[in-house]
């Protein structure tokens, strides 16, 4: 297996376990099942678990967990600067340098910064958006792992118009 590359490590096991899963299933299907359907079925569902464990556990093992924490209450006039604060789980304690950290609000990537610490900050201006709960969506990517990403739920008012 290719430890320093887990998407490609879990491509493998994915395609391992599906060639097996495939051709015990057919084994199952054309011999177990006309005699014993239930016994039949329940063994393929067992199986189906053990060939899924090998994968989750490739995925669990370098997934990046993320969580924002933010002001209270979470509401902005377009305009306003938001200071976010994001906490940043890597596998094995890892150290976050060299992680990309970007923030979209809608479709609309509003910051991009390179992550340093851990907790580390954000901050962000809150571009002109129809009023409305919108959420913020920061995503975390390091070569390595595979990426993380947490929402970060505000209402936009409308502005002051004089």
């Amino acid at each position: 297996m290719t430890l320093d590359n887990p998407q490609k490590t879990l491509g493998i096991v994915l395609c391992g376990s599906l060639i097996v899963y495939a051709t015990i299933a057919i084994i199952l299907i054309t011999y177990v099942y006309p005699v014993l359907s239930l016994q039949g079925a329940l063994a393929f569902f067992f199986l189906f678990l053990v060939f899924l464990l090998p994968s989750s556990y490739v995925y669990w093992r370098y997934r990046i967990d993320v969580k924002i924490i933010g002001p209270e209450p979470a509401a902005a006039e377009p305009g306003d600067d938001l200071s976010l604060t994001i906490a940043i789980g890597f596998p094995g304690n890892a150290s976050p340098k060299g992680a990309v950290l970007e923030a979209y609000l809608r479709d609309l990537n509003i910051a991009t910064q390179k992550v340093e610490l851990n907790p580390t900050q954000l901050s962000i201006k809150i571009p002109e958006i129809s009023p409305g709960y919108h959420k913020i969506m920061v995503r975390v990517s390091q070569e390595g792992y595979f990426n993380g990403s947490s929402s970060y739920e505000m209402l936009i008012v409308p502005g002051e118009t004089s």
